[in-house]
C-alpha cells in the first residue's frame, strides 16, 4: 500500500496541463503540490464528484482531466463508473483512492471491504484501460503509460488510511493557506474557467 501523501507528490510530477477535480482527503494534500490554478477541490459532495468532472471533459475535449475520488465516495454512486463508461471521454483519468473505508467519518469500513474489486468493477462497466497500483514503485512505473493512453482510464491505488487525528492537523495546516483556499467552491470554479478560458490547456 501506498501513503497518500507520497502518492499525490509523485502523480503531481507527472502533470503538465491536466485539471484536476479531487474530493475527500485528496483534497487536503494536493494543493500543497500543485503548481496550476486548475484544481477543483470538493469537501461535501460525496459521491457526485465524478459528474463534474465527466461534465468538464465531455464539454471541453482539448483538456485533460485528473479525478481523484475516495473509495467511499464511489461506493455511495457506483452509477458513475458506468455514466463514465457510457460516454467515453477520452481525456479523463480516474484516480481512486482505495483503503477500503469511510474514513473522514471515523474508519467506517466499506461493506465486502475484503473483497471489493473496484478495477473489476471498472472493467465490467466497459473500461478499458485499468490499472491497480500497490507501491510507489509501480506507481512511477505506470504514469507514463497513464499520461499516454486514450481515456477514460481507471486507477485503482492501494493506499494506507490517513487518521483522523492526521486528516485533522493536515486541515488545520494545508487549508488556511491562499494556494489551498482559492481552489474551492466559487474561487475554484473560477480558476478552472480561467484556465481554460486560455484556449488549449498549456498553451
Amino acid at each position: 500500500m501506498i501513503d497518500l501523501d507520497q502518492a499525490l507528490s509523485q502523480i503531481a510530477q507527472y502533470r503538465t496541463d491536466e485539471v484536476v477535480v479531487a474530493t475527500m482527503s485528496a483534497n487536503l494534500i494536493w494543493p500543497s503540490y500543485s503548481k496550476l490554478d486548475a484544481d477543483l477541490l470538493f469537501t461535501a459532495p460525496m459521491g457526485g464528484v465524478p459528474g463534474v468532472a465527466l461534465g468538464i471533459a465531455l464539454a471541453r475535449p482539448d483538456a485533460r482531466l485528473w479525478l481523484f475520488n475516495g473509495d467511499g465516495c464511489t461506493v455511495m454512486y457506483l452509477g458513475s463508473l458506468i455514466s463514465i463508461a457510457g460516454k467515453m471521454p477520452p481525456n479523463l483519468v480516474f484516480f481512486l483512492m482505495d483503503n477500503r473505508e469511510w474514513g473522514r467519518v471515523g474508519h467506517l469500513p466499506l461493506p465486502a471491504a475484503d473483497s471489493l474489486d473496484f478495477a473489476g468493477m471498472a472493467r465490467c462497466a466497459g473500461w478499458q484501460n485499468v490499472h491497480e497500483i500497490g507501491s510507489l514503485e509501480d506507481l512511477a512505473s505506470e504514469m507514463p503509460k497513464i499520461k499516454g493512453e486514450t481515456g477514460p482510464v481507471f486507477v485503482d491505488l492501494r493506499v494506507t488510511t490517513m487518521s483522523l487525528s492526521k486528516s485533522k492537523k493536515v486541515y488545520k495546516e494545508r487549508m488556511g493557506r491562499p494556494e489551498a483556499m482559492r481552489r474551492y467552491g466559487r474561487d475554484g470554479i473560477a480558476a478552472v474557467q480561467a484556465y481554460l478560458a486560455q484556449g488549449k490547456p498549456g498553451a
